[in-house]
């Protein structure tokens, strides 16, 4: 027995007790019902959320997991729209936001639409927000460039049903100013972050020049899409930070003018597409021999020029008259 007290360490009982370890949660600083909210979401336990939400009039419903997500992007995850109906009243605006990028991003297009068409989107703390309201709130933390809408988003990643979404509701993407602009706001922001300018504008670029935005956002995409990829060559040629990316955006405009022929129906609709003079002249209604097909010499789009060839070869008996 003497043996063993002189093996124990001075100031130190045989049995000591040892604190109990902090638990991630903990770090978090989540209370309780915090945990509980997440837990429910996770599980898609409506009634649970419904109950903790009210017996905690004061809980924080933008309160995150230990993967950095809300009650509500837990739930959008999960594209429970029910549940999501419940929460989107109760989180922040800034959460909105976030969550809906999330859900454009991995293409849920039916999560992202129901989001748009909630009462709280439509409410005055969203409208007139558009392209700044997403810029002055996105954090440069998160995965998405500071400037990125949900327009540009749903462009980029070409879902169709929810730029209509976005385009019917009077959302435009703004097109960029010239490369060589020398206004005051180009110099400031190029003066203050080179790269990230240069990164603003091509992640509008990206966006214009989606096929669902073209068709969707302008009266004339085959006309839109020559300036646009006329543009990305010039670009191209001068831009230090991103040449190849805007030589694929040509490049694609290229691919989309040869798409649309593939649409023609007749013979008639063939030579209105061909004929149509460039409205920006102010004369939307007339049409010259081959207006179109010159306009693809004059821009260099080889594509488009032997794809007329091609179909006045192949179809000239099969399309109608």
């Amino acid at each position: 027995m003497e043996r063993r007290r002189s093996l124990q360490r001075p100031g130190r009982s045989r049995n000591p007790t040892k604190p109990s370890p902090e638990t991630p949660e903990d770090q978090l600083g989540l209370s309780p019902a915090e945990l509980s909210l997440l837990q429910a979401c996770e599980l898609g336990d409506i009634q649970r959320v419904t109950a903790v939400l009210k017996e905690n009039a004061n809980i924080n419903v933008d309160c995150v997991d230990l993967m950095g997500r809300t009650p509500l992007q837990i739930t959008v995850e999960r594209e429970d729209k029910d549940l999501m109906e419940v929460l989107l009243p109760l989180s922040s605006k800034r959460n909105v936001e976030f969550t809906l990028l999330d859900a454009i991003n991995d293409k849920k297009e039916s999560i992202a639409c129901a989001i748009l068409r909630h009462p709280v989107y439509a409410s005055p703390e969203f409208q007139g927000g558009g392209q700044k309201g997403f810029a002055e709130t996105t954090s440069v933390l998160t995965k998405f460039h500071p400037d990125t809408t949900p327009l540009i988003l749903a462009a980029q990643r070409n879902l169709y049903e929810l730029v209509k979404v976005l385009v019917m509701s009077g959302d435009r993407i703004e097109r960029p100013h010239p490369y060589l602009c020398n206004c005051h706001a180009c110099i400031v922001m190029a003066d203050q972050d080179q790269l990230r300018y240069a990164q603003r504008r091509l992640n509008a670029y990206k966006g214009l020049s989606s096929e669902s935005y073209l068709a969707l956002a302008n009266e004339d995409p085959l006309l839109e899409a020559f300036k646009l990829g006329r543009e990305m060559k010039q670009i191209a040629k001068v831009e230090k930070h991103f040449k190849t990316d805007y030589a694929m955006i040509a490049e694609a405009l290229s691919e989309f003018v040869v798409k649309l022929l593939d649409r023609v129906r007749d013979n008639q609709e063939l030579e209105m597409v061909l004929n149509k003079v460039d409205y920006a002249k102010g004369r939307t209604d007339e049409f010259e021999p081959a207006a179109r097909i010159k306009m693809a010499v004059i821009n260099k789009e080889k594509k488009f020029w032997f794809a007329v060839h091609k179909v006045y070869l192949t179809n000239r008996g099969n399309l109608g008259p």
